[in-house]
């Protein structure tokens, strides 16, 4: 989809790779571009649209389990996705939260309280729940966590 043509940035056009067969799952996994808010000389107005429609097209979709996928580097309530899948999915029976980089909160602040609400799905709920994600690094030779 982030193909430059003719000036654009990205493209209705999708590459979709199927597996298929008895033994095989009815599974279908959609990797969408993430959101982008403004334009930039990379990316056009209509571009920013066209992701936002895009995303809203699959979101809609009855079948589709979306993925709300918020960064604890910033404000979750500034984050488009929220907005978009609870007006895609408005019971939040089909949408499973994920907060990604949670050690950039500083602890005791007021954001890791936020944040610690929300993964416990008493701020936005939602049916699948919500999942936090930690990257695993290397320091010193050993895996560490954060």
């Amino acid at each position: 989809m982030a193909i430059s043509t003719h000036g654009r940035a990205f493209s209705k056009d999708l590459l979709r790779v199927e597996v298929s067969g008895p033994d095989r799952p009815h599974l279908t996994i959609v990797d969408l571009p993430g959101l982008i808010y403004s334009e930039t000389k990379q990316q056009s107005a209509s571009d920013v649209e066209l992701v936002q429609d895009v995303v809203q097209a699959y979101m809609m979709e009855p079948r589709s389990i979306i993925l709300a996928v918020v960064s604890a580097k910033n404000d979750y309530a500034n984050q488009i996705v929220l907005k978009l899948a609870c007006a895609a999915d408005k019971r939040g029976n089909r949408t499973l939260g994920v907060i990604t980089k949670p050690d950039t909160l500083i602890p005791g602040s007021e954001s890791e309280a936020m944040y610690v609400s929300l993964a416990r799905n008493q701020d936005v709920e939602f049916r699948l729940r919500w999942h936090v994600l930690k990257k695993y690094g290397l320091r010193n030779g050993s895996v560490v966590v954060g």
